[in-house]
């Protein structure tokens, strides 16, 4: 079992991106082999984004498609207080 460090991590990048930076929202990837990467996704309530799924010619064949989440900017304060409680 982890140790937490990359919901920490995750939170970070995520206040930084909204808090500072002002983005409008934030994308994650990964690929569907990785449920680690995937779960911690849902656990920051990031949505699942089928529609932006896509077929990366840096990924070998059996890694395909990219998986993709995301989160608006909108969604993440109550998303954050969720994922520290």
């Amino acid at each position: 079992m982890g140790q937490g460090y990359a919901k920490e991590a995750a939170i970070a990048s995520l206040d930084l991106a909204f808090e500072t930076f002002g983005a409008p929202h934030v994308v994650a990837l990964t690929v569907r082999q990785n449920e680690a990467s995937q779960g911690l996704m849902k656990r920051l309530r990031m949505n699942r984004r089928e529609d932006m799924d896509f077929q990366s010619t840096d990924m070998p064949p059996e890694l395909n498609p990219v998986i993709t989440y995301r989160i608006d900017a909108d969604e993440w304060p109550a998303a954050r207080a969720a994922a520290l409680g």
